[in-house]
């Protein structure tokens, strides 16, 4: 019975042994698999993704070339017939409204029309890792035969005759030093100087062929970036995310970061903005204005105190206005003897006029509504960058920025 025991226990304890033995086998093999595919996987996935956002960099590279050369070509028609307009009235020239004069004199002068930005073609160049990690040969094909299409229209652009202007600068500058004086008369005495010349006539002739060279390189990039995004599955909608990732500066602004006092003095130090965005959703804004002129010494100071409710929704600050004082201070300036009663009238007629705004005000609340920026902070937390994006009058979106410091928490 004992040397039963004892050869049982040693069969349990060597089978224990070699149990212990294979689970940290496999548990080691398990541990490096993980460690080194792991690894392997994070970095496979970092090249996928610097590879997608590389081909959005030149899709959107693309994209701007196209914008380009669409307003060139309706830059180049829109001012074609405004020196056909001239040329057919150079018998009543002097009634031609100035702008339109303006336009078709700077439209024949000599100037650069299309500049490349070379920057995002010498990324995408500059390593073959870079084609690499994006992995498709029709694509890197397609782009680089765009950049190659680029390139020529540029030299041709600034080479070929038919996009040579027939006014140099030269010109410009005898013309402008022969005037005793450079209006709107002299603008016209030149121009019924050379519309009717061979060297015009030939630039205007050939306006139509720079419109069509236009208009068929921008339909010719756009089928280029329409089957890059194609091949990358790209869709619009990630595109333009990625472009607004772009043109962001900085972080998105917190409601406690945005909390405290903002200030934005004019570059030319006749205004001051300062914003207060208080914890109970309030903000006080005001607005100063310094004011000079020939008729008296120093500056008058007008001020606008706005009020309202503030709110943060992703990256807008919402701004609605329910009050706006404005006032008039006049210690600041000291009046010229010949126009003391002209300013007096001048300055008791704005002081009326702000008086009614401000009992309208009061009696029906303020007029200014909402104002809604994009906002952004920088690391330090010390300045904001307010976007504001609206559409002129051709239906393009321009977007405007402006900074703020933090002076007070």
């Amino acid at each position: 019975m004992k040397l039963k025991t004892s050869v049982i226990r040693r069969r349990v304890t060597r089978n224990s042994t070699i149990k212990e033995l294979l689970l940290t086998t496999i548990a080691t093999t398990l541990s490096i698999v993980l460690t080194f595919g792991t690894g392997q996987w994070i970095e496979n996935w970092k090249e996928r993704r610097d590879g997608r956002q590389m081909a959005m960099m030149v899709i959107s590279d693309i994209d701007e070339n196209v914008t380009a050369f669409k307003e060139l070509a309706k830059w180049e028609e829109e001012h074609y017939e405004l020196a056909r307009y001239v040329e057919r009235h150079l018998d009543q020239i002097e009634q031609v409204p100035e702008d339109t004069l303006l336009e078709a004199f700077q439209y024949l002068i000599e100037g650069d029309i299309y500049m490349i930005d070379g920057s995002k073609e010498r990324i995408f160049n500059s390593s073959q890792q870079t084609w690499k990690n994006i992995d498709n040969a029709l694509f890197i094909s397609i782009v680089q035969s765009f950049y190659q299409s680029r390139r020529f229209y540029d030299e041709q652009i600034e080479n070929d005759i038919g996009f040579r202007f027939p006014i140099s600068n030269e010109e410009r500058y005898q013309a402008m030093m022969n005037a005793d004086e450079w209006n709107a008369a002299t603008i016209a005495a030149a121009l019924k100087e050379w519309l009717p010349s061979r060297k015009v006539k030939l630039f205007l002739n050939l306006s139509p062929s720079r419109s069509r060279i236009f208009y068929s390189k921008a339909n010719d990039w756009q089928q280029k970036s329409d089957q890059c995004k194609f091949i990358m599955s790209i869709t619009d909608e990630e595109l333009e995310e990625y472009l607004n990732k772009q043109k962001r500066t900085g972080n998105r602004v917190s409601e406690k970061q945005l909390l405290g006092t903002w200030s934005a003095p004019s570059a030319a130090g006749n205004s001051e903005e300062v914003i207060e965005f208080m914890g109970d959703h309030r903000f006080r804004h005001l607005y100063q204005y310094y004011a000079s002129a020939t008729s008296y010494i120093g500056r008058l100071k007008y001020t606008r105190v706005m009020e309202g409710t503030w709110q943060l929704e992703g990256d807008s600050l919402i701004r609605d206005y329910d009050g706006d004082v404005r006032s008039l201070d006049r210690n600041g300036i000291e009046c010229l003897p010949e126009t003391k009663d002209s300013v007096e009238t001048l300055i008791a007629a704005q002081i009326e006029e702000m008086d009614r705004w401000n009992e309208k005000v009061k009696r029906e609340g303020a007029s200014m509504g909402r104002r809604t920026n994009t906002a952004f902070i920088d690391r330090s937390g010390c300045k904001i960058e307010l976007g504001k994006t609206t559409v002129n009058e051709d239906g393009e979106e321009e977007t405007t920025t402006s900074y703020m410091v933090k002076t007070k928490q």
